[in-house]
């Protein structure tokens, strides 16, 4: 691995810390792994206050410097206390597993339909720790039973948090297969042309139905942390391993965030146009491969149209109708 590579995989998971503290702060164990990731090496921290300094966030940057400035024993003494708590709470699941028991609580019921809007975001929480993060231009519908957690994703993108449950699996359905876990993290993408699965946390089964397989048997499999998985309308399967730094840029939306590091014009021009109903044509085919890097608050298009003119040497010619053409500068 290049130092070059070391420092951009640096700069873009700062840069979704930073997203997340000015979004309204971490719990105690995210503060922890912040403060770890901090001080494990001097750029870490060179490159955070850089991040907080760009997006604008002097929140952050005081939230920042108070949470690396904590002592190493008192953090030493809370990790331990989180520790000792955990292995209680262990403990007790494992006793109710012995005895058959649900730990007392009593499965809630849950069915709710969800489309946002371009541009617009929502969080769903149905009842029983899971979080549902719905991405722009999506459509989704929930339905929990004390037997499954079922969800259809029609179209658009959502990040799931799955608290763990064995006996009552959660399945995400859709056109191009399904996805199965007890309890994990994983953000399901949902095109025209296929099906994205990106595993943050834990694994995943991407299970293809025996109609949609050439042999007509189902085919299942196994995705673990760090990796992600394409299922092309065709029924290809391509699984690959992801770095940290796309991982953080592929879930900077849920901080109302877009990162991009060194895509071509064309995909920053697609993603982007997800989040704003304003038309971007790229005039000359030969921006199309231009190289951009950045960050930029989602459905603000302004921003990004002033880095390009600024920093890319890309002419941006607004028209009366909603559109905006690029081309290259004289």
């Amino acid at each position: 691995m290049t130092d070059e590579h070391d420092h951009t995989d640096t700069a873009d998971v700062a840069a979704g810390w930073v997203a997340r503290l000015d979004r309204g702060g971490l719990s105690a164990d995210e503060l922890i792994a912040l403060r770890e990731w901090a001080i494990e090496h001097p750029s870490r921290l060179r490159e955070l206050e850089r991040a907080a300094r760009i997006w604008e966030s002097l929140d952050a940057l005081a939230a920042l410097r108070n949470i690396v400035a904590r002592p190493v024993r008192a953090r030493r003494k809370r990790m331990m206390s989180f520790a000792v708590a955990a292995s209680v709470a262990g403990l007790a699941l494992a006793i109710a597993f012995l005895h058959g028991t649900r730990v007392g609580v009593e499965v809630p019921e849950y069915k709710a339909s969800f489309v946002t809007q371009i541009g617009e975001m929502q969080v769903i929480e149905p009842g029983e720790g899971s979080r549902i993060s719905l991405n722009t231009d999506s459509r989704l519908a929930v339905e929990f039973s004390s037997a499954l957690r079922s969800v259809r994703l029609d179209r658009g993108e959502a990040y799931f948090e799955v608290t763990a449950d064995d006996t009552r699996p959660f399945l995400v359905d859709t056109d191009f297969g399904k996805v199965l876990v007890t309890g994990t993290a994983f953000l399901v993408r949902v095109q025209e042309t296929g099906l994205e699965v990106t595993v943050r946390e834990g694994h995943v089964q991407l299970q293809r139905s025996p109609a949609d397989t050439a042999d007509g048997r189902t085919s299942v499999a196994l995705l673990t942390a760090g990796e992600v998985a394409s299922v092309e309308s065709d029924g290809s399967r391509r699984i690959e391993p992801i770095e940290s730094g796309r991982l953080v840029r592929k879930l900077g939306w849920r901080d109302g965030m877009l990162m991009f590091n060194g895509e071509s014009l064309e995909e920053v021009v697609r993603e982007v146009g997800r989040y704003t109903p304003i038309e971007i044509n790229i005039a000359d085919q030969a921006l199309r491969t231009r190289r951009i890097g950045g960050y930029f608050r989602a459905g603000e298009i302004d921003d990004l149209l002033a880095t390009l003119e600024s920093d890319f040497g890309i002419r941006v010619e607004r028209t009366g109708d909603g559109e905006v053409n690029l081309s290259l500068q004289d």
